[in-house]
């Protein structure tokens, strides 16, 4: 019984000095963030410009009703205007499919 009680008095020594190491690594982590963002200067996008049309293609989802679309954890929108085109894409390709997910979908 007795070398029940030591090793559960070992063990709580052990957590407690892992959780002193974790809130000190945070704390240094947080100091560090801190520091780099008052150095950081966020520049304001003065005019964006004007479009007549705006597409926006839902490509990826976690759900479909379609059968002959495939689906992933994530999202991926393809959004075209005008002049410009921008894929927005956090699929991941989870399974390695070839193609993945997304390239048949756009297929």
């Amino acid at each position: 019984m007795n070398q029940v009680i030591v090793s559960v008095i070992l063990l709580l020594v052990i957590l407690f000095i892992l959780l002193i190491f974790l809130i000190i690594r945070f704390n240094k982590g947080k100091r560090m963030a801190q520091e780099r963002w008052q150095h950081y200067s966020i520049q304001k996008i003065s005019d964006f410009g004007t479009t007549k049309s705006l597409e926006i293609l839902p490509l990826i989802d976690w759900h479909t009703n379609r059968n002959d679309l495939k689906v992933e954890p994530g999202i991926s929108y393809l959004l075209t205007t005008d002049n410009s085109s921008i894929l927005f894409d956090t699929g991941l390709n989870f399974e390695q499919s070839d193609p993945s997910p997304l390239l048949h979908n756009m297929g």
